[in-house]
């Protein structure tokens, strides 16, 4: 199992970039573009994220 990260960014850019980046590092990525989406994201993500 890949260690989850939660990212939060409004650039549509930047998050498109860590999806990438993390992906190919073999991580799990989780995005949001603003701090109440990652919240939410934060709080469906069973388990909780590693970073």
């Amino acid at each position: 199992m890949s260690l989850q990260i939660l990212a939060v960014d409004d650039s549509r850019t930047i998050r498109d970039m860590l999806n990438l980046t993390l992906n190919q590092a073999g991580f799990t990525p989780h995005l949001a573009d603003d701090g109440i989406h990652g919240i939410e994201v934060l709080e469906e993500m069973s388990p909780p994220p590693d970073a």
